[in-house]
């Protein structure tokens, strides 16, 4: 799977208002997650010189008060950006049951992992195919020691749907008033990383 992803600050907008722009464009409200996420570096190799992600989340589904509905685990491998305007890459995702576990075994093999980071995502969803499973979600992320971003995103099964999918997410950004010149290509580990001065 390849997943189409852009993403840009919400620094000085107004969070209500960018949420209401999404459903004025068939956005609806799909959930509220907090996620945590620890990170690995490489045995052979360096991920963040390589522009890889290897990582171990645990999403919680939240209630609007906050409190936790249920939880999964998840391991994500992610390959390098395949372009320079968006967060386009390969990704391989699988859940698993114990995320103790899942990390023992990653720093048994060497892997290092990294403090870990967090955010709580608002979700949104509009279907854009004849199907369920074909649509954009929105995410307005609140990430601890960063601030907050939408990020928008399709999943696409080839290369050659690419293109298509970051013309339909430029759509959404412009119509919801946000200049696509301010995207941002760093990982919210790497802002988070720079923010705190961590090498």
């Amino acid at each position: 799977m390849i997943e189409v992803e852009i993403k840009v600050s919400l620094e000085n907008k107004d969070i209500n208002k960018v949420i209401s722009g999404l459903e004025n464009l068939g956005f609806k409200k799909s959930g509220i997650k907090e996620q945590i996420d620890v990170y690995y570096n490489g045995i052979d190799r360096n991920f963040r010189e390589t522009d890889e992600a290897l990582r171990i989340r645990r999403s919680a589904n939240l209630n609007d008060d906050l409190s936790v509905i249920d939880e999964n685990t998840y391991i994500t491998y992610k390959g390098k950006k395949l372009d320079k305007i968006s967060k386009t890459r390969v990704e391989h995702e699988t859940e698993v049951e114990d995320i103790d576990v899942m990390d023992n075994i990653f720093k048994s093999l060497g892997f290092k992992s990294v403090k870990p980071v967090r955010k709580v995502r608002k979700l949104l969803r509009k279907t854009i195919g004849a199907t369920e499973e074909e649509y954009i979600e929105a995410s307005i992320d609140s990430v601890d020691d960063v601030g907050q971003y939408l990020e928008l995103e399709i999943t696409v099964e080839s290369l050659e749907q690419k293109d298509e999918a970051l013309e339909k997410l430029f759509s959404v950004l412009e119509t919801i008033g946000i200049n696509k010149n301010n995207l941002e290509l760093k990982s919210y580990l790497e802002l988070r990383d720079e923010k705190l001065g961590i090498n």
